[in-house]
């Protein structure tokens, strides 16, 4: 982790409480200021009631912390506020009720020794209450070096001052608790923004994030702050961050409207960092990052905890950890990096690693997939559109398509959808298709769901533009926030193991010298040791060597299920999560058999080798192994033969679940004369609705789909209206 941002809040410098229980007339000091603009809220007139001034003789900055604030006006809707203002610079701080919960009873940072601290409310003859628990201050004059690596890729720090707009300064202590990092806004669909893990992690109370930052003091340590209309806090809700490796490792929050101005960060400062929809493969392109670091000479101590740029070379990608050269320092931590050619954001500066001429310092790619989830599910002041659903989402949808769904589009924390641009996007196993919504009314959109075979699994989700100028969400290029429907007339769960008990599953170890399948909570690391959870929440699996660091050695170790009665399913689907990891993809596999004759004997389906870390699921409909017979049973099995590689296998979570498909139309399949017979002269008809197909849900069209899956096709459809007429093989 870059130790630039240890993102731990520390205790600020003890300061003295003063509380306060008075009249208006004893907290003035006689020179009340004039009403302002913000003096006439809903209709209700407010004024300086009190008035007193704080200082801390000699600081270069000082905050006012409140323990308890209560005067006439001030609460939610009534017009009241506290005004703060710097005596030096003259810099306003506006807080109403809302905006002082925001900020969590704490001021902005003020320049200068002094501030003044307003009441404006709606009556001066009441008491007014103000309660300061600390008046935080800073010194300008000593010079703290921080004891910190600094990770320069070369001979010299090449860094510059940068007046980029996007780049926020992260202020997360101060004084001898200086703690600074940094965070860029993006183009999401709210203009949010993104950061480290541990940055992400350390938002909390009297947190600051910053834009627009002037110069340090010349001990490089002390800073100098933006005005309040440049200082904002961050919504608890709207954080979202994951913790682990570099490439594991991201933050992503939205801050409050400014409590002066009324604008968010990017109504400001007018700019964002795009985020690239694909990271080139490292060939040494030039890269650009921007940071707030800390520096020292010969660079000067003013630029420390201030904007700055830098350009160096993309030297390695590995997964989501990107491998970048561009220096880095104390204060780093968060910083986006950019392609220079595109101006691109493609990762979050997250870890040290330059040295002299060697190394590279370490970023999260912006494709990790966790990441991508989150930008698609923002929370708090980061979501720019609500979807809800007035009618519910379909269960499933029947196969002859026409099934429609109504989506209510929303506009949130300022941001409106765009009339008229709603999509559906849909993908039944042939990948991504997108298809316009038709606007019923202002927001209210239908979409409409394609005819697809019986049991085929419709993965979807809806898209709108908004004012903006985005699509939310924007996840074309790689959906992974979806909804799943599946094309059938009816659904009926016939088994579900969740493997908190043995329900009739036997083991069988062949040649395992250790590491067997064993049912239990699985010990793994969630990494190439095993899963640390199983796959669906319930607590336990069957999982390869239980104990630490014990893998799978010698087998196949083998899994059997108890026998199945499937002989009246219609359409029955096999699914389940499975873990497999070795580090010898060629030879060590997991494989899935099936035997419809009760375990007399077996017929292997499916096999495959490494999966990489993590649960996946697997689904197959079972008519495609075998006939459905009373005595269908599966059996996975795993093996690391020779024992020669570290090999994990874990399974979770199977269901059997039978797909209807009916059309509620009564016929004989193939018959197409309605002479109750299957010959010769059926052959033209069947042929004549090949070519011109029938609507669906007549007699004709039923008698024509053989396979009763909602679809003529020229495959499964013939093939078994050939077998039914030359082998009286019939449906």
């Amino acid at each position: 982790r870059l130790p630039r941002c240890s993102c731990g809040i520390a205790a600020f410098a003890a300061a003295f409480l003063v509380s306060a229980v008075v009249s208006a007339e004893g907290l003035s000091d006689g020179s009340l200021s004039a009403p302002t603009a913000h003096d006439m809220i809903a209709g209700t007139a407010v004024r300086p009631v009190a008035s007193i001034v704080e200082q801390s003789p000699g600081a270069a900055w000082i905050r006012v912390r409140f323990d308890r604030v209560k005067f006439p006006g001030f609460s939610a809707g009534q017009g009241g506020y506290i005004r703060m203002t710097s005596s030096l610079d003259g810099a306003v701080q506006v807080l109403d009720a809302v905006d002082f919960a925001r900020w969590r009873g704490y001021s902005a940072y003020f320049n200068g020794d002094q501030v003044r601290i307003e009441a404006i409310g709606t009556s001066s003859s009441e008491p007014v209450i103000l309660d300061i628990a600390e008046i935080m201050s800073g010194d300008a004059d000593e010079i703290v070096e921080n004891g910190v690596p600094r990770t320069i890729c070369g001979s010299l720090d090449d860094r510059v001052l940068s007046e980029d707009p996007r780049i926020a300064r992260v202020v997360i202590g101060e004084g001898d608790s200086l703690n600074v990092c940094t965070a860029a806004i993006i183009d999401d669909g709210n203009r949010c923004m993104l950061t480290s893990a541990g940055c992400a992690g350390a938002l909390g109370a009297g947190v600051v994030i910053e834009f627009n930052a002037p110069l340090s003091f010349p001990n490089g340590t002390t800073l100098m702050h933006p005005s309040p209309e440049h200082q904002y806090v961050s919504d608890p809700a709207s954080v979202q961050r994951q913790t682990g490796n570099a490439g594991e490792d991201w933050g992503y929050f939205g801050c409050f409207p400014n409590s002066t101005s009324g604008l968010t960060p990017f109504e400001t400062q007018g700019d964002y960092f795009p985020l690239a929809d694909e990271i080139p493969t490292a060939t040494g392109q030039t890269l650009r990052t921007f940071g707030n670091g800390a520096t020292v000479p010969p660079l000067f101590r003013t630029w420390s905890f201030v904007a700055k740029e830098v350009t160096g070379p993309f030297v390695d990608q590995t997964g989501d950890e990107l491998e970048v050269a561009t220096d880095a320092t104390f204060g780093d931590s968060g910083a986006p990096v950019t392609l220079d050619s595109t101006g691109e954001m493609i990762g979050i500066l997250v870890r040290d690693g330059c040295a002299q001429f060697t190394g590279a310092n370490l970023a999260t790619s912006i494709n990790n997939a966790a990441l991508r989830k989150a930008l698609a599910l923002p929370t708090g002041v980061c979501i720019p559109i609500v979807f809800s659903f007035p009618n519910g989402r379909p269960e499933f949808v029947h196969p002859q398509g026409g099934a429609t769904l109504q989506v209510l589009v929303t506009g949130a924390n300022g941001t409106t959808p765009t009339p008229d641009s709603g999509e559906f996007h849909y993908n039944a196993g042939d990948g991504w298709i997108t298809e316009s919504m038709v606007e019923l009314s202002p927001g209210l959109y239908e979409a409409t769901f394609p005819p697809e075979v019986c049991g085929t699994l419709i993965d979807y989700y809806v898209s709108v533009g908004t004012s903006l100028g985005v699509r939310f969400p924007d996840q074309i290029q790689n959906p992974l926030s979806t909804y799943r429907t599946v094309a059938a007339t009816g659904i009926t769960t016939l088994q579900s193991f969740d493997f908190e008990d043995l329900a009739g599953w036997t083991l069988q170890d062949l040649n395992v010298a250790n590491g067997g399948f064993e049912r239990g909570v699985p010990t793994g690391d969630g990494e190439f040791s095993g899963p640390d959870a199983d796959s669906d929440g319930s607590g336990q699996c069957w999982a390869t060597g239980l104990a630490d660091n014990v893998d799978l050695d010698g087998g196949p170790t083998r899994l059997r299920s108890p026998s199945f009665n499937l002989s009246a399913a219609n359409n029955p689907f096999l699914t389940y999560d499975v873990w497999f990891t070795t580090d010898d993809p060629v030879l060590d596999k997991f494989t899935l058999q099936f035997s419809n004759n009760g375990g007399l004997s077996w017929q292997t389906k499916d096999e495959f080798g490494d999966q990489g870390p993590g649960w996946n699921s697997r689904r197959y409909r079972i008519a495609d192994f075998g006939d459905l017979t009373t005595g269908v049973r599966f059996r996975f099995g795993a093996s690391d033969q020779p024992n020669n590689s570290e090999t994990e296998a874990a399974v979770d979570a199977m269901t059997i679940i039978d797909y209807e498909c009916g059309s509620g139309v009564t016929c004989v399949k193939g018959d197409f004369n309605s002479d109750m017979q299957r010959d010769g002269r059926d052959i033209s008809g069947f042929a004549a609705a090949l070519i011109t197909p029938p609507a669906q849900g007549t007699t004709a069209f039923c008698a024509a789909d053989m396979d009763d899956d909602g679809m003529l096709e020229l495959g499964d459809d013939l093939q078994m209206f050939v077998q039914c007429i030359l082998l009286e093989n019939c449906p």
